[in-house]
């Protein structure tokens, strides 16, 4: 259960959700959102309840980041080996910036 601003922000990035999303499913501002989340404005019960519902149906939607990983550790395997070496000095590009 969200209990204040960090929870929903944590929670909000880790399903890859925009205030703007989140914001239109509980039926407030994405303005609001941001004044939760930044401690600007408090979070009531009812909505709490809102934005928690909101989030269990996102979970069933999006899948864990563990299976997105797994499901792209089956697709390296059929690569040449050629193939994974650009990938994996692609992935290291994009982690040094």
């Amino acid at each position: 259960m969200v209990i204040d601003g960090d929870d929903v922000y944590e929670r909000r990035t880790r399903l890859r959700m925009t205030q703007t999303e989140l914001a239109r499913l509980v039926d407030v501002s994405a303005g609001h959102i941001s004044n939760i989340e930044t401690g600007k404005a408090e979070l009531l019960p009812d909505l709490a309840v809102k934005i928690e519902v909101a989030f269990k149906v996102r979970e069933k939607e999006v899948p864990p980041k563990e299976t997105t990983a797994f499901a792209l550790g089956r697709r390296m395997s059929k690569l040449t080996a050629a193939q994974a070496y650009q990938v994996k000095v692609y992935v290291d590009q994009l982690l040094l910036n």
